[in-house]
């Protein structure tokens, strides 16, 4: 990876991941705003809104499930094969100048971890649309239960310092690992 594709330093790549993490979670937000406040115009709840039995909802719910559990699954397995794929080329030791503090191979690593962030926050945040306007057709609670969760579980993966360490070294010891064998 070149220079010119790496934020220049570990503050301006923590800031990128949280520009990009709210940006995702502003837009179910502002689409649950509007639905609430706009499409469904007062009326929140209808009939048996309580009742998960419509068609549409129970394809909402199974979907949100499904994708917080693949949120779960899929991200580590992506950046899994991104680190041994990384590893057919020389690994480097160096450290970064701007990621001094993050260790050796940081701005190496740092575009894998963001793969598997995005594809995280994509799955969360898709079925988290999805339930939504399953709201907007059929009214239920248990759509916008869903959508809560889910935009929960998006803010949840914001990107700190310390997460950020903690993954960068068990990248290093996944790659060391995988050197061995």
């Amino acid at each position: 990876m070149s220079t010119r594709e790496t934020p220049a330093s570990a503050a301006q790549w923590l800031m990128t991941a949280g520009i990009l993490t709210f940006s995702l979670i502003a837009g179910v937000v502002i689409f649950a705003a509007i639905v609430l406040l706009v499409l469904r115009s007062g009326r929140l709840f209808e009939g048996e809104w309580w009742s998960p039995t419509g068609t549409l909802t129970l394809v909402g719910l199974g979907t949100a499930l499904a994708m917080i559990v693949l949120s779960m699954v899929l991200p580590p397995l992506i950046e899994r094969r991104a680190l041994a794929s990384r590893l057919t080329g020389p690994v480097s030791n160096e450290v970064t100048p701007g990621f001094e503090d993050w260790g050796p191979g940081a701005a190496e690593l740092l575009p894998v971890l963001m793969t598997g962030h995005i594809v995280r926050l994509a799955l969360l945040e898709g079925a988290a649309l999805l339930n939504l306007i399953v709201y907007i057709q059929e009214g239920k609670v248990w759509s916008l239960v869903a959508a809560g969760v889910l935009t929960v579980l998006m803010i949840s993966t914001l990107m700190t310092e310390s997460r950020v360490r903690g993954w960068l070294e068990t990248a290093r010891e996944t790659s060391q690992a995988m050197e061995r064998r």
